[in-house]
């Protein structure tokens, strides 16, 4: 299928404009609009000092504004002293936060921090994603992100709540200013996002030889395989588990909007694909063979399983493209053509290698069952929408 209002970039952020940056590159795409406010809530009335825990308004106006637990954003998009808190405590003229990593003067606009974007797929599916779900700092290196059942873009104003996480460094925390690659594929029907930050020959690296961490989220529409499943949603995909560190099994679930029968939301799934039968630890055997006898590269579909009602329907954005560094090499197996652009369906896509690690950790996520531990290339590759 051909995809509306598709948009794919590479860009290259830093840990201080990510988020800015994103929200830019997302709406590039006519179909994704932002949902949540980006009026002035309130300007402050006093200095707050780098590391106060404080900011400081006219007498009753955070009680008025503010609820505690809310995600606000200090300082204008973008800006070099732009940064997300979650509001802890409620005075008269004060509000209580983690201690700020920037000096802000008085005269600083506050806004609501929730980052919430809203896509409705052809399916008619909402697709609902906050790219700051809770705060982090600069120097966190990694996405508290959420996918939503339901939202009117106001504070509090969700309703069925994915968790998850993506992080681009594992190690001690960098500097503001240090890289992040990104890579963003954004259509009516999907989002995707890649992160990974610095490489082996640049400033904050976690390691002068193998770079840093890189991960994923993404969600996108199913097209349902039974003709009685009429209830239209999308899969939510990415690390569900908060840490760098690989978790197994729970980073391999994916989660549907909601079950076959509109009860329930978010049911557990995982992601299914053509592959060699393999038992318990055998995870060497399950390599799915691309041939290139014909000269094509051939993808696979994946299948999105709910763990309780069984088959939902086949994940329409993605498809698997195979390992990097296959367990054997011959004339007619060979690793994916990483970087390349290929035809299927009449959609262009481009073939990406998924999680990696710098440190002696393993990542595992949906798109593949792979661990990619300290040292090693294995490596799951996908198939993702580009332009």
């Amino acid at each position: 299928m051909t995809f509306t209002n598709m948009q794919y970039t590479e860009f290259d952020s830093t840990n201080q404009t990510l988020i800015s940056d994103l929200l830019d590159k997302i709406l590039l795409s006519a179909s994704w609009s932002k949902i949540s406010s980006t009026s002035v809530q309130a300007t402050t009335t006093a200095l707050s000092a780098a590391a106060a825990t404080t900011l400081t308004f006219t007498s009753g106006v955070p009680a008025a504004t503010f609820v505690v637990n809310q995600v606000i954003r200090i300082g204008e998009k973008g800006a070099a002293d732009c940064e997300y808190r979650t509001i802890t405590a409620i005075a008269a003229t004060t509000v209580t936060v983690a201690a700020l990593t920037y000096s802000h003067a008085s005269g600083t606009n506050v806004y609501v921090g929730n980052e919430v974007l809203k896509a409705t797929t052809t399916r008619g599916a909402d697709m609902i994603v906050d790219l700051m779900d809770t705060h982090i700092t600069p120097l966190a290196s990694n996405l508290n992100l959420a996918a939503w059942k339901a939202h009117t873009g106001a504070v509090n104003g969700g309703t069925g709540r994915n968790q998850r996480y993506a992080y681009w460094r594992a190690s001690a925390a960098p500097a503001a200013t240090n890289i992040v690659h990104c890579i963003v594929s954004v259509s009516k029907e999907h989002l995707f996002i890649s992160l990974e930050g610095p490489r082996y020959n640049e400033t904050g690296a976690e390691s002068a030889t193998l770079g840093s961490s890189r991960n994923y989220f993404a969600i996108g529409d199913v097209v349902p395989y039974f003709g009685g499943d009429t209830v239209p949603v999308v899969c939510s995909i990415g690390k569900s588990v908060t840490g760098a560190t690989g978790n197994f099994p729970q980073d391999l679930f994916v989660n549907v909007s909601q079950n076959a029968g509109a009860t329930a939301n978010w049911p557990q799934a995982r992601l299914m694909t053509l592959a060699n039968p393999a038992n318990g630890i055998a995870g060497s055997m399950n390599f799915t063979r691309q041939t290139a006898g014909d000269g094509n590269w051939y993808l696979s579909p994946y299948v999105v399983m709910e763990d309780i009602n069984g088959e939902r329907g086949r994940l329409a954005p993605f498809h698997f493209a195979g390992y990097v560094n296959p367990d054997y090499l011959d004339s007619v197996v060979a690793s994916p053509p990483i970087g390349a652009k290929v035809t299927y369906s009449s959609q262009l896509y481009k073939i990406l290698a998924m999680n990696k690690t710098a440190t002696a950790i393993s990542q595992y996520g949906p798109f593949g069952l792979l661990s990619n531990a300290s040292g090693s290339s294995n490596n799951v590759a996908i198939a993702v929408p580009c332009t």
